[in-house]
């Protein structure tokens, strides 16, 4: 009876004991990891700002406004028309936002997309030459095709972020916003990329090694800044454990009651519904 009682004693021992190593171990593992990438909503931001930072397309159409006007032989009160048409694709974006409630936000980014690239090529194949020269409603119906997928980003990408961020809202509709804005700046920004020959000056090298030096400078910074983090909060190693037991017990494990698993009791209404009622909070 007494040797069995040991024997029962001593298994429990061992198996606490590695109970608090394997527990340390996992604490060490849990403190010492570094993610590679980001939380997945954080990469998803990210993704959302470079996909508005390329879709200010529609701001830049004094850019190429007067290559349509002279090149298909429109006077000023029909490229008004155009840009009337492109400002009205642009912003009705009613059937995009249904599309959106029935379906996952990259099938409304993906048909964005699809008519950007068909308004605005053909666009540039009229202007061109590449095709035969189009009417005056054809080049209106182009102009707004490809301009209408500026309500996709929005409803795609704001909507998705109101979604994930609830409580900072504003904020992030405000970014991604600004985003396409500055989308216009780099679009033009573009055309200035070319091959420029020009004399070679003598002091080429040095700027580039002043670079070089500045971006080995900031990098070194982050570094001992990360260590000078680690100082001040340092890491307790977890496995290195000294278990004292006396006179060891049976401890007996609480009997916990059972999780009842509770359904959710949302019902998903049409949209017809419940159209005039006020939507929760990161719900509209």
């Amino acid at each position: 009876m007494g040797k069995t009682w040991f024997n029962r004693s001593e298994t429990s021992t061992h198996s606490h004991r590695e109970e608090e190593i394997e527990g340390g171990r996992e604490e060490e593992r849990e403190g010492s990891f570094v993610p590679i990438f980001p939380p997945l909503r954080w990469f998803m931001a990210f993704t959302l700002l470079l996909i508005m930072s390329v879709s200010g397309s529609m701001y830049i159409f004094s850019v190429y406004s007067n290559d349509i006007k002279s090149t298909l032989g429109y006077d000023q009160t029909s490229l008004n028309l155009i840009s009337f048409f492109k400002d009205l694709g642009s912003n009705v974006g009613v059937l995009f936002g249904l599309i959106n409630e029935i379906t996952p936000p990259w099938v409304v980014l993906l048909i964005g997309a699809i008519i950007n690239l068909f308004g605005y090529l053909m666009i540039w194949l009229s202007v061109t030459g590449r095709v035969a020269k189009p009417k005056l409603w054809q080049m209106c119906l182009y102009m707004c095709i490809g301009a209408n997928s500026q309500a996709l980003a929005n409803t795609g990408a704001l909507v998705t972020s109101v979604m994930n961020f609830p409580e900072n809202r504003g904020s992030v509709i405000g970014l991604l916003k600004s985003f396409v804005g500055l989308s216009a700046v780099s679009i033009v920004f573009l055309q200035t990329i070319q091959i420029i020959k020009t004399a070679r000056q003598s002091n080429e090298l040095k700027v580039f090694n002043n670079f070089l030096y500045i971006s080995l400078g900031l990098a070194g910074f982050e570094e001992e800044s990360k260590l000078w983090r680690r100082k001040e909060h340092p890491i307790n190693d977890p496995v290195q454990v000294k278990v004292v037991v006396e006179n060891p017990q049976i401890l007996e494990e609480p009997v916990l009651p059972p999780i009842k698993a509770q359904a959710s009791e949302r019902k998903l209404d049409s949209c017809f519904s419940n159209i005039f009622k006020p939507s929760d909070r990161g719900e509209n």
